[in-house]
């Protein structure tokens, strides 16, 4: 059967460049509150190359153009706005050093992200109509096509699997985690689990099997699957 990629859960990300024309693969920060990523299409051009003989035109393929402004549509919210204006500070601020803005959209069933570079600009608005929700459009100058490419790093534990003893805990390390984490249990009445830090602590509570699910502050997540024993 295919695996056919939705859209329900896709984010939209960016992260800066630490070196300078190098596509950076972590510290990817989701972007809140997006209704609408634009489309990022490959028009291709073509160059006429016929001579005077030629009875029908030839061509040859010439520059494909991917657009020079790309725009976002954001829910019209106060947060959106801040954290927009946000990035186009630090977007200004990072072009000083040569450092760029990669954006990625990041599908939650897909094998890979699709990643292009460009410059945030000031937001604007989608102007006003009757009984509808407010949104606001955000712009970005294209500069630099990624593709299709791994997903940035994200939320991950060093055991995807551990067992746990009835009313005794177990631990494991948590890499990559953006803020605070939460833990949810898909049955809490088998296995619990709270992190600090970098560790998770799960809590075995009667003999089972649980799925722990940790979400980030930027929306990531893994999963640790728990099996409790009653033990001795």
């Amino acid at each position: 059967m295919a695996n056919e990629i939705v859209t329900v859960g896709a984010r939209v990300k960016y992260a800066f460049e630490s070196t300078a024309g190098t596509r950076p693969t972590s510290g990817y920060v989701t972007i809140a509150d997006v209704t609408e990523a634009p489309e990022i299409s490959l028009s291709l051009e073509t160059i006429d190359v016929s001579n005077i003989m030629d009875k029908i035109t030839r061509y040859v393929p010439g520059r494909q153009d991917p657009g020079g402004e790309k725009t976002f549509t954001l829910n019209h919210t106060d947060a959106a706005i801040a954290a927009w204006n946000t990035l186009v500070a630090q977007a200004d601020t990072k072009k000083d050093s040569g450092l760029r803005c990669w954006f990625e959209y990041c599908y939650p069933n897909a094998a890979n992200s699709f990643y292009f570079c460009g410059t945030p600009k000031q937001i604007g608005n989608s102007g006003i109509s009757g009984n509808s929700a407010s949104t606001i459009s955000a712009s970005v100058v294209f500069e630099e096509l990624g593709g299709w490419a791994a997903h940035s790093t994200q939320i991950s534990t060093t055991d995807t699997a551990k067992s746990v003893v009835k009313s005794a805990t177990a631990t494991t390390t948590v890499s990559n985690a953006v803020g605070t984490v939460k833990v949810e249990s898909s049955n809490p009445g088998v296995a619990t689990g709270s992190v600090a830090t970098t560790t998770l602590t799960i809590t075995g509570v009667e003999a089972g099997t649980a799925v722990l699910t940790l979400t980030d502050e930027n929306g990531d997540s893994c999963k640790v699957v728990v099996t409790c024993t009653a033990g001795a």
